[in-house]
């Protein structure tokens, strides 16, 4: 119902107004909201009263109060929000990001490609942020000649990841843990879970050599030629390149490079079509655990085919363990079963996370991920 209409500009413009209230928080799975109000416009003019009409529960309330501002001064930490607005952008496509940062339509791009670093190297926009990614080769557990862990850990100590890094460049750094490498630890102490692990894999050509003899390949002899899948982009490509002429170089051993669609490689893996493929895995909350518990018997996301009772014993007993200190030590047995023991994954490297940052802006910060967050930032003086 309206009435005493003046034809005037807006007092009041709301435009697609949503607020949204957490209703559950999700750490493996998404976090679920209520949507309380959802997309909705109005305009109130000088003079002029608007009623809400509409049932008990549907969202009058809500939309009076966000409007007002009654909810914002109760978050935590409001003192130190600085700007009225941030408008998010999801660009797809990561060279439209780019131009877009270019022209100014965008102070912050992040998720950029490899590019952007020889581009705007040593310029101030350019921030390569560590996140909790890490990218590795998973073997095929279920089919020779990688059921045999001999043969898994020759080929992982025979790489030398730091070279391997050095043809993709700065955003990649060499690691042979396979929990990322930084991920914090679980006992508070501000360091990262790597620094307590330390080296699990030890560059060793002639360990490696040995391995393989007592697997019956000596010198490589009688090794079949094996496939490695990665997603066709120039970085993969590159690794997966390194890869092939460090196995033929060290162990004589052929590998045949099957470059594809990255959905297609997502799909040759979880078919088990593979003999060994570039994997990667980002922490879906902070806790080592979600590194291990894909490679249990169970689960859902073990496309290697590994099956270990002791890894599972160790995974359940981490899970069902209370005490951190003792939680944290059963993880690094876990960890060390999986990367250094069996070899079931050879890790390669972390990732950081490529950002274009607007340098007239202060105040940003990152999560473990590596994602930015916006809401304490502020123009600099």
């Amino acid at each position: 119902m309206t009435e005493n209409v003046k034809e005037n500009t807006p007092i009041i413009r709301v435009k697609e107004l949503e607020k949204y209230f957490l209703a559950k928080r999700g750490y493996i799975h998404m976090s679920q909201y209520v949507k309380a109000v959802d997309g909705i416009s109005l305009d109130v003019m000088e003079g002029e009263t608007v009623g809400l009409v509409g049932e008990s529960g549907c969202g009058k309330s809500t939309l009076g109060r966000t409007i007002m501002k009654i909810y914002e001064p109760n978050y935590y930490d409001a003192d130190k929000v600085y700007l009225e607005d941030i408008t998010v952008k999801f660009i797809d496509d990561a060279t439209a990001a780019v131009s877009a940062y270019k022209t100014n339509e965008v102070d912050f791009a992040t998720n950029l490609p490899a590019y952007v670093m020889s581009e705007y190297q040593g310029k101030s926009d350019l921030v390569l942020q560590p996140n909790i990614t890490t990218r590795f080769i998973l073997f095929n557990v279920t089919k020779a000649p990688f059921n045999n862990d001999k043969v898994r850990r020759a080929i992982s100590m025979a790489l030398s990841r730091a070279e391997i890094c050095k043809t993709v460049g700065d955003d990649y750094e060499a690691s042979t843990q396979f929990i990322a490498k930084y991920m914090l630890s679980n006992l508070g102490t501000g360091k990262k879970f790597s620094d307590e692990s330390g080296e699990m894999v030890t560059e060793d050509i002639a360990k490696a050599k040995s391995l393989l003899a007592e697997a019956g390949y000596p010198n490589g002899a009688g090794f079949p030629t094996v496939t490695y899948n990665y997603p066709n982009n120039e970085q993969d490509k590159l690794i997966a390149q390194a890869i092939q002429a460090q196995l033929k170089s060290a162990l004589n051993i052929n590998v045949e490079l099957n470059g594809m669609e990255s959905q297609v490689c997502v799909s040759e893996r979880k078919s088990g079509n593979f003999d060994m493929t570039r994997h990667n895995w980002t922490a879906d909350y902070d806790d080592a655990m979600d590194y291990l518990l894909m490679w249990t018997s169970t689960s859902g996301l073990n496309d290697a085919g590994i099956k270990d009772a002791d890894y599972d014993k160790l995974c359940e007993d981490a899970t069902a363990e209370l005490d951190e200190t003792k939680r944290n030590t059963i993880m690094h047995d876990a960890e060390k079963l999986l990367v250094t023991d069996k070899a079931y994954v050879a890790p390669l490297a972390t990732n950081k996370t490529i950002c274009l940052l607007n340098p007239k802006y202060t105040g940003y910060s990152f999560d473990s991920a590596g994602q930015i967050l916006l809401k304490f930032i502020k123009a600099a003086e």
